[in-house]
């Protein structure tokens, strides 16, 4: 579950990265800036309400899924359902940016860094808390990773405009998270009704970005009317 939906959040980067590159490789860094706050914002916009969404909906959903017995998976797919911000924000960072404008050494050692910290955190939590603890330990190194490159780029974008760029996504996310926690606990779980639970937590956030006048959400309407021929 949570593979297919870092594979949503990430999919932008195929499409962004030739034009980085080919705005990078022509001076030109406005160009460069907005595709990336655009890059920012789309996966803001993407991985807020999945991750927010996967910690509210996993009691209803690992139940049918997994069957009986296997409870503790709710806890450990709440505890990685993290990752979905982390690796969406570090490919827009990483993928998106660093590689284009040939810092491929700096992705690299971010990388490293993440990978002597998962290995050493791994051997302190896994004895501990077994399952949870890969997880968690999986959380904060892909958190470790994404601000390492956070830092790198400091100069270029700066910590405070990216996430500036979430806070819509964040208020839209946190009301819908509190609506389906709610829900889901009037629910029994089944796959009907963790898709009404999806489904009424998706026209929450979306309703709530279109009274915001959202720029991402507009620029997607727009798009859509363009190609229908509405």
């Amino acid at each position: 579950m949570v593979k297919l939906l870092l594979t949503i959040v990430t999919s932008l980067g195929t499409v962004m990265m030739p034009r980085i590159s080919f705005a990078h490789a022509h001076g030109l860094k406005e160009d460069v800036m907005n595709y990336m706050m655009k890059s920012y914002r789309f996966t803001w916009f993407l991985s807020i309400p999945m991750c927010l969404g996967l910690i509210s909906t996993a009691p209803n959903f690992v139940p049918w899924f997994y069957g009986p017995g296997y409870e503790k998976v709710i806890v450990v797919l709440q505890a990685i359902s993290g990752i979905i911000i982390a690796i969406g924000i570090s490919n827009v960072t990483g993928i998106q940016y660093l590689v284009p404008t040939n810092r491929q050494n700096q992705l690299t050692l971010s990388v490293i860094v993440g990978a002597a910290f998962n290995f050493g955190i791994n051997f302190y939590l896994i004895p501990k808390y077994h399952s949870v603890g890969v997880a968690i330990a999986t959380l904060l190194t892909e958190w470790l990773v994404t601000m390492v490159q956070l830092y790198m780029v400091r100069r270029d974008f700066g910590f405070k405009t990216i996430l500036s760029q979430s806070t819509h996504y964040w208020l839209a996310g946190m009301i819908m998270f509190m609506i389906t926690i709610t829900i889901e606990q009037m629910f029994s779980p089944t796959i009907i009704h963790t898709g009404v639970i999806a489904i009424i937590g998706g026209a929450v956030y979306i309703g709530i970005l279109l009274g915001m006048r959202d720029s991402v959400l507009m620029e997607g309407i727009s798009a859509a009317r363009e190609k229908l021929g509405i």
